[in-house]
């Protein structure tokens, strides 16, 4: 935060003005992104919006059979349906909530969704233990990005950045992460740092793990590029499910003890605050996806230093005019 102290003279009268130039606040206030979560309880399956504030609304309600992970991209949300008849879809939405098939093909017991390059990428259990990773043009058009023997098993969760794929595995009570290149040739990542683990997120140039925890005690493992693990976060969470990443934030869905959802958001040095309490529209929340707003640009942030150049150039004029 920046901060400027001007003594501005208006018609001979004086006033102290302090000006707060605070890039913080342009990032979560101003440029803040709406952020969707799906949710899944006993009956209807829902998504609710939040603004930048933490308001909710209800987004949408249509399109969503036995979902199971939402994410953004293109302009577009997507969701993931794993099919209550085993037929597996996803459907888009627009920025009003109308909903269309995106595609039904090129998936088997799909987990989750990730957005990279202008392709959607599928995370696939797979029949009989066989998972894969399914690849989607802007056109609904698939393919198969990394197939079985991938160095996968049981994935449950994936990620995308820094031009690779991420798939967190879980079997029995070992974790690993599995990093796979543009070409869908795999890789081993790490195996540390993962304790309980239910999804890992990449964003600013790390990639970053949620643990539950064993015990109960739920943490955030940040990664480094070589895959070195250091405690990121282990406050503000309850019942983890699910992150989010934007503008240098990064978000985390909590379903909460006995039923009380929150959303909690964690700066670049892992300070939490709650970002949406309970009774904010949420039931049994899975899947949480943020719908990216540019940063300002350095002329924008020059644009706005100008402003303020102006104001106070201006009033100087207007002090010596009238004599201050």
């Amino acid at each position: 935060m920046y901060q400027a102290r001007v003594q501005i003279f208006l018609l001979g009268k004086p006033y102290k003005q302090v000006v707060l130039v605070c890039l913080a606040f342009l990032k979560i206030g101003v440029f803040a992104s709406p952020v969707y979560v799906l949710n899944n309880p006993g009956g209807i399956k829902t998504i609710t919006m939040f603004d930048g504030g933490g308001s909710s609304s209800g987004f949408t309600s249509t399109g969503l059979s036995a979902p199971a992970a939402i994410t953004f991209g293109g302009g577009n949300l997507y969701a993931l349906n794993a099919g209550a008849s085993g037929s597996p879809s996803i459907i888009k939405y627009d920025s009003s909530g109308n909903s269309s098939l995106f595609a039904n093909s090129y998936m088997s017991d799909p987990v989750a969704l990730a957005y990279f390059n202008g392709n959607l990428y599928v995370l696939n259990d797979g029949v009989s233990g066989s998972p894969s990773i399914s690849m989607f043009n802007s056109d609904g058009q698939g393919s198969i990005f990394a197939g079985a023997n991938s160095g996968m098993s049981h994935p449950v969760s994936l990620a995308a950045g820094g031009g690779n794929l991420f798939a967190l595995n879980e079997t029995g009570s070992y974790e690993t992460i599995t990093m796979f290149d543009g070409n869908g040739t795999s890789s081993g990542f790490t195996s540390s740092g993962l304790s309980a683990s239910v999804a890992i997120l990449y964003g600013g140039g790390n990639l970053y793990a949620l643990n539950a925890g064993i015990s109960g005690f739920p943490t955030i493992t940040k990664y480094d590029a070589f895959g070195t693990p250091s405690l990121f976060a282990n406050s503000y969470m309850s019942v983890p499910v699910a992150m989010a990443y934007d503008n240098g934030i990064l978000y985390v869905l909590n379903d909460g003890i006995s039923g009380s959802p929150t959303i909690t958001m964690f700066d670049s040095l892992g300070q939490g605050s709650v970002f949406a309490g309970v009774n904010s529209g949420m039931s049994n929340p899975i899947s949480i996806a943020i719908e990216p707003v540019p940063e300002p640009t350095g002329f924008g942030l020059l644009l706005t230093g100008s402003g303020l150049v102006a104001v106070i150039n201006k009033a100087r004029k207007v002090a010596r005019v009238v004599g201050m």
